[in-house]
């Protein structure tokens, strides 16, 4: 039988025995009053057992959320500095770009995954008890935006010293909060087709690894040939980067419609969120 990986750990209290003490549940499986959000509490308890959950067997623990952005920043600008980095005129502008663009992948890759598994994740917690629906994802989410926000305080104290440095705090913001909205729509859409089709869980790395070398994470967009740019417009995530960068001062790789990505953002959820709402009960059985 399977059982809840939190029992296993002496500072954490079963996850359905948390429940029933803070009682912030309002139905069981069988009842017919669909609870779609969580209470504040219990989001605060899930985001604390997902960061719990994902470090604790790391003899780092949360230290693995400072170091390795930049560690996977110092890779890539050793390897790739002497072919993309000359472009941006020092190796301390470059650092920056490289650093901007590391946790903006590792941001992505992180929460897409974690979203579309989390129920499959959660599934002994969902068979004690009942929670609602959007209780899980939005935990996983929540999670990787502090980590996320960690990353973000590196490349603004960092930025400071930049000849590029032009920071917009209100584009800065929008990026960001069109970029979690639709990683939250694609992570859920996820996390339905993979109760449907198990071989998506094997597969969604792979495709996510592609991706992150055909989005501009250590390198810039110009040195592709015009016919290569012209496909590449195909990844969404050439839109989020270019908005995110542009908020930290670096316009001139390519501008984005911040009010046309927010709304496309928004309707990406919107959809999400139904499609998730009508396969729950079939979710639910599956899990």
């Amino acid at each position: 039988m399977r059982t809840n990986q939190c029992t296993n750990h002496p500072n954490i209290v079963p996850f359905s025995m948390t429940l029933k003490a803070m009682n912030v549940w309002k139905f069981t499986k069988s009842s017919n009053n669909l609870k779609l959000f969580p209470s504040f509490i219990l989001l605060i308890y899930l985001v604390r057992r997902e960061l719990v959950t994902r470090f604790r067997r790391h003899y780092l623990g949360f230290i693995w959320i400072l170091i390795s952005p930049i560690l996977t920043s110092l890779i890539m600008i050793l390897a790739f500095y002497g072919i993309f980095g000359v472009k941006l005129n020092s190796l301390f502008n470059y650092s920056i770009f490289v650093l901007s663009g590391v946790i903006f992948i590792q941001c992505v890759n992180s929460t897409i995954i974690g979203v579309s598994a989390s129920l499959q994740n959660s599934r002994s917690i969902i068979g004690k008890v009942s929670v609602p629906i959007f209780a899980i994802p939005l935990a996983t989410l929540f999670a990787q935006v502090m980590i996320f926000v960690i990353g973000l305080v590196y490349i603004l104290f960092a930025a400071n010293f930049s000849e590029f440095y032009d920071l917009d705090l209100i584009s800065l913001f929008v990026s960001i909060i069109c970029l979690f909205l639709i990683l939250l729509s694609i992570g859920i859409i996820l996390s339905v087709l993979g109760s449907i089709i198990p071989d998506i869980a094997t597969a969604l790395p792979i495709f996510l690894q592609g991706l992150t070398y055909l989005t501009p994470i250590f390198y810039t967009e110009d040195i592709w040939s015009e016919q290569v740019r012209n496909l590449l417009v195909f990844n969404p995530l050439l839109y989020f980067i270019r908005a995110f960068r542009n908020g930290l001062g670096y316009s001139e790789y390519g501008e984005v419609n911040l009010p046309l990505l927010f709304m496309m953002s928004s309707l990406m959820l919107i959809s999400s969120t139904l499609i998730f709402i009508i396969y729950w009960p079939k979710l639910i059985k599956r899990i």
